[in-house]
């Protein structure tokens, strides 16, 4: 039994970690898109 509930608590980290990276990627992407939109002024003061 904790055998199996150990593994259910890895993948739920896991999945959480894919989570967190996803957004993260996503949320750079969204700025480096907003940034080069801006003209990139806000990268250069």
């Amino acid at each position: 039994m904790s055998e199996k509930t150990t593994r259910k608590q890895t993948l739920r980290a896991r999945g959480w970690l894919i989570i967190g990276a996803s957004l993260a990627l996503l949320f750079g992407i969204v700025a480096l898109k907003a940034n080069a939109d801006s003209g990139g002024d806000d990268l250069n003061q």
